[in-house]
């Protein structure tokens, strides 16, 4: 899971977790056609974004990006997303995204400038 960042009408930031896949450079996650997120992205297509792991030791990417909408199609982002985080498609929960296949879009999120951290050594004994 990665957070990234669009901004709310009051010009805060909105920090939303997706799943994401990494192909030649860029980002990509799939999201409904629905969601909230695509309005945002409809309005401004600059984005923030962190990949990071939850637990220590801390290390990981952020960065800032533009972030394109396409209709998934054949696309198998979102089978290859289910595989990752949750290892297939056989829950309830993997046949209902699955279901939803032809109102489903995909972000991709091309990065502009990063910046790393690494703690890792630092925290070698916080495990």
């Amino acid at each position: 899971l990665f957070p990234y960042t669009t901004l709310f009408r009051s010009g805060f930031p909105r920090v939303i977790s997706l799943w994401f896949l990494h192909r030649a450079g860029n980002l990509y996650c799939v999201t409904h056609q629905s969601a909230k997120l695509v309005g945002l992205l409809n309005n401004s297509d600059k984005v923030g974004f962190e990949v990071a792991p939850d637990a220590p030791p801390y290390h990981g990417v952020r960065g800032q990006g533009t972030a394109t909408l396409s209709p998934l199609g054949e696309d198998t982002a979102l089978d290859q997303l289910l595989e990752r985080y949750i290892g297939d498609a056989e829950s309830e929960f993997a046949q209902w995204l699955l279901s939803r296949k032809k109102e489903e879009l995909i972000v991709c999120i091309k990065p502009h400038r990063l910046f790393s951290w690494d703690y890792r050594k630092r925290m070698a004994d916080v495990v």
